[in-house]
C-alpha cells in the first residue's frame, strides 16, 4: 500500500468524517498533480512552493489554500510518525509558518435588495425561483436545502422544518440535524408560501418525498442547486462566469446576503443566529437560545425579512 492509500486508510479505521475526507482526498490529488510524477517521498520545499503557486493560479482562496497546504503537511507528518517509510523531515513544516493563517472572510457580491428582486423576477421556472426564494429569505445552506422534504414546509402553520443536510454530496447522503446538529424551525413569510405552493403544483408525479426534484423525480444534488443559482444569474446578468467569489453568484452568497440584509432591517442579532442555525459562540449566546421562543423569532424575523414585490 502507497502511503496516500495507507493514511486514508487509517483515517477511516478511526472514523474521520466524510467532509474531513473529502477535504484530504481532495488535498493529496491536487498536489500530487502539483509534483508531476515526483515520489512524494522525495518532495522537498521547492514542490511544496509550486503547489502553493499552483492554487494561486487557479484563483483557489486563500482559506482553502491553506487547509489544503495543512493536510498535506498532516499527511508528511504520519508518514513520519509511521517509520515505516523512512521519512524524518517534514517538507511542509517551514512552509505553513509562512502562510497567513489569519481568518479571511469570503468576500460576496455587493447586491441591494432591488437587484435581488430583479434577478428573482426574471426566474420564471417554478421549482428554480422556489430554490432561490428560499435560500434569499432563510439563508438555508445548499445541503440543508437539498435535504429538505415536502413535508417539512407547514403551510398551515407557515413554518418551515430544518432538521436534517447532505453528509456526502456524491452519494447525497442526507443524516439528522442541522450542521450544528440542530432543528431550526423558520417562519414562512407570504411571498415565500406563494412561491413554493405554485411550485408543488407544477412539481412532477412521484414517490419521491423530496421537495426540490428533477425532471424525473429524483432529488436535486447539491451541484444541481449551485448550478441552477449559477445558471439562472449569469442568464440574468446578476453574475459572472468566474471563479472570483466577489463577482460571481452561488447558493453561499445568499446566506450572506440575508444575513446582511436582516442585520440591515435592526433585526435582533439573537435571532438572526437562530435562523441561520449558527452554533454560540460565547456563554452569552449560548444561554439566550435556550430561553428564545419561537413567537420572538417569528416576530422579529417577519419584520425584517427582505420583501422582493411577488
Amino acid at each position: 500500500m502507497n502511503p496516500v492509500d495507507d493514511y486514508i486508510y487509517e483515517l477511516e479505521l478511526f472514523g474521520r468524517s466524510t467532509g474531513y475526507l473529502k477535504i484530504v482526498k481532495n488535498a493529496l490529488k491536487k498536489f500530487q498533480k502539483s509534483c508531476n510524477g515526483k515520489d512524494l517521498l522525495k518532495v522537498d520545499e521547492d514542490i511544496i512552493k509550486i503547489f502553493i503557486q499552483d492554487m494561486r493560479d487557479q484563483k483557489i482562496a486563500d482559506r482553502t489554500l491553506i487547509e489544503n497546504v495543512r493536510a498535506i503537511k498532516r499527511f508528511y507528518s504520519y508518514v513520519i510518525e509511521s517509520k515505516k517509510y523512512g521519512l524524518l523531515d517534514n517538507p511542509v513544516s517551514r512552509i505553513t509558518k509562512r502562510l497567513n493563517h489569519k481568518k479571511i472572510q469570503t468576500i460576496r457580491p455587493n447586491k441591494s435588495i432591488e437587484e435581488i428582486s430583479k434577478f428573482i423576477k426574471n426566474v420564471h421556472n417554478p421549482r428554480d425561483r422556489g430554490i432561490i426564494i428560499l435560500l434569499a429569505k432563510t439563508a438555508i445552506r445548499n445541503g440543508e436545502l437539498t435535504a429538505l422534504n415536502v413535508e417539512d414546509v407547514d403551510f398551515d402553520n407557515e413554518v418551515l422544518t430544518i432538521d436534517k443536510h447532505v453528509n456526502n454530496v456524491s452519494s447525497n447522503t442526507i443524516i439528522k440535524g442541522r450542521k450544528n446538529g440542530n432543528e431550526t424551525l423558520i417562519p414562512l413569510d407570504d411571498e415565500t408560501i406563494r412561491a413554493l405552493k405554485f411550485y408543488l403544483i407544477s412539481r412532477p408525479k412521484t414517490k419521491n418525498n423530496a421537495l426540490f426534484i428533477s425532471h424525473n423525480g429524483i432529488r436535486l444534488y447539491e451541484h444541481d442547486i449551485s448550478r441552477i443559482v449559477k445558471d439562472w444569474s449569469i442568464k440574468t446578468k446578476t453574475g459572472i462566469e468566474t471563479k472570483e467569489t466577489d463577482k460571481k453568484i452561488v447558493p453561499h452568497f445568499f446566506r450572506a446576503w440575508a444575513t446582511h440584509i436582516l442585520q440591515d432591517n435592526g433585526c435582533n442579532h439573537a435571532v438572526i443566529d437562530a435562523i441561520r442555525g449558527d452554533v454560540a459562540t460565547s456563554i452569552r449566546g449560548f444561554y439566550v437560545n435556550q430561553v428564545l421562543s419561537f413567537e420572538v423569532i417569528k416576530r422579529e424575523y417577519l419584520r425584517t425579512v427582505p420583501k422582493f414585490g411577488i
